[in-house]
């Protein structure tokens, strides 16, 4: 897709102060100044400070800098003219932007505008903004090898409009890398219709490292999305091992969409709350009539998925999804009738509900919830049961010992050994889950699920070994 701008330079005199430590000067803007000539004045590794006052102006940054604002309340980049507000675009260069609110971006008609685009390769450090009154893109990585960290921002739509808002996007790039973590983002809804608003999107990323994490989304269309367009953006687009993780999803539409050819997608530790039609849904645009691929290696583990429409919406389509070890906000656990296909354990709980009508979702064992969902007692929950779940852990890690010593015994007979490794690994993953949720009594009843699992495993383990060896 082309993307017209319009950099608008205002030829201004400017007093500026600067100091040079090791080489670096420190340029300041102060009100009636422009940023812009600033940044062009400045060379590679300066600072340029700019004092609180609004800034009507758009701004190419294509060197290396730091632009630095005196505090989002006070120091504010508006709109200009033109499709780009911030724009971070040339390769190799690695920029700091703090500090500042990003406002009236775009043009009236909702066309391509962006508040802060960063893309062809560039590396950006994005952190306490305000980014608000946006008309299309909010926080935009786009391009082969383009890389930020996106930390501590704060993105607002319009709320209900005829245009569809997305906050934080990663999009159609590959390599390089994307953390967007500590990060709030609400009130982006589409009135129209398909297509919908996101709060933080993950789309055509290639091999592109993501990383979601300790962020904030609610009131909003969906919370978040990872997957691609089927090809139709760019050419052979897919995304690989995206990680969701530690965030607070709440009072959206829908909560995580996992969609077409996304790979690998992690989802954990996340508190899944209120969304009103779906906490997650793992699908495909193939009944839009799209020739698309299907969610692969989908792994959704230790969230809470509490009070939404569905808890989990599983397209028939898709590969199968473990979706275990997670809370459905009922000690009874998930409902929907559905089947584990593993375990044969039939999801007819109290807790929200499961949609997979392939029976092509894992969900067994569930886990009892880190957060209060209701007010009926729990007998046996609580701090009562860690002296078992300690007990547990201990048993299990005494078990992990013994596997390992009948492992290298088995290594010396030149047998294949990768199932057993593959048991020995999942056993190992559960026990340090279960030792972390009994550490402090933090959620005894999960650490004990959790350590009577791996014990399971192991057990198994041990009596592939015992046969080989005899």
């Amino acid at each position: 897709m082309k993307k017209a701008y319009l950099a608008v330079l205002v030829p201004v005199l400017l007093i500026i102060t600067y100091w040079h430590p090791a080489g670096a000067a420190t340029w300041h803007v102060n009100p009636g100044d422009s940023i812009q000539a600033a940044i062009n004045n400045a060379s590679a590794g300066d600072t340029i400070f700019v004092h609180s006052s609004v800034y009507t102006e758009q701004i190419v940054i294509n060197k290396s800098v730091k632009l630095i604002g005196d505090g989002a309340g006070t120091t504010v980049i508006q709109h200009a003219g033109g499709l780009v507000l911030v724009h971070v675009n040339t390769v190799n260069t690695t920029v700091e932007l703090a500090g500042f609110t990003l406002r009236h971006t775009g043009t009236v008609d909702w066309s391509n505008s962006y508040a802060l685009l960063v893309e062809n390769g560039a590396y950006a450090s994005i952190h306490d903004n305000v980014v608000d009154d946006f008309k299309k893109r909010g926080i935009y990585v786009e391009g082969n090898n383009s890389s930020a960290d996106i930390t501590g921002n704060t993105v607002i739509g319009e709320g209900p409009c005829p245009g569809v808002q997305n906050g934080i996007v990663i999009w159609g790039s590959g390599g390089g890398f994307a953390n967007i973590i500590g990060n709030k983002v609400s009130h982006m809804y589409y009135t129209g219709g398909f297509w919908g608003s996101t709060g933080i999107m993950i789309l055509d990323t290639f091999d592109k490292t993501v990383v979601v994490a300790n962020n904030a989304v609610h009131d909003t269309q969906l919370g978040m999305g990872v997957g691609d367009y089927c090809g139709i953006s760019h050419a052979g687009s897919y995304t690989l091992n995206v990680t969701i993780k530690d965030n607070r999803i709440t009072d959206n539409t829908g909560g995580i969409e996992v969609i077409n050819d996304a790979r690998g997608t992690t989802i954990e530790y996340n508190s899944i709350l209120r969304n009103t039609e779906y906490g997650i849904a793992v699908t495909d645009y193939v009944d839009y009539g799209w020739a698309c691929g299907q969610p692969t290696d989908t792994v959704i583990n230790y969230n809470d998925i509490i009070g939404n429409g569905i808890g989990l919406s599983v397209n028939s389509r898709v590969d199968l999804v473990d979706a275990r070890y997670n809370c459905w906000g009922h000690w009874t656990g998930p409902g929907g009738g559905f089947t584990d296909p593993n375990t044969g354990q039939l999801a007819h709980g109290n807790g929200d509900t499961i949609d997979a009508a392939a029976n092509n979702a894992l969900f067994d064992p569930w886990l009892p919830c880190r957060l209060p969902s209701q007010n009926e007692p729990q007998s046996g929950y609580g701090e009562q049961l860690c002296p078992l779940a300690r007990y547990n852990v201990q048993k299990a890690e005494e078990m992990l010992e013994t596997v390992h010593k009948l492992f290298d015994q088995a290594f010396h007979l030149k047998v294949n050994l990768l199932a057993v490794e593959e048991l020995i690994a999942e056993a190992e993953d559960l026990l340090e889950k279960a030792t972390c949720f009994c550490k402090n009594s933090q959620n005894c009843v999960a650490g004990n699920t959790l350590a009577l699992e791996a014990q399971k495993l192991l057990r198994e383990a041990q009596e592939m070994l015992e046969s080989m060896l005899s």
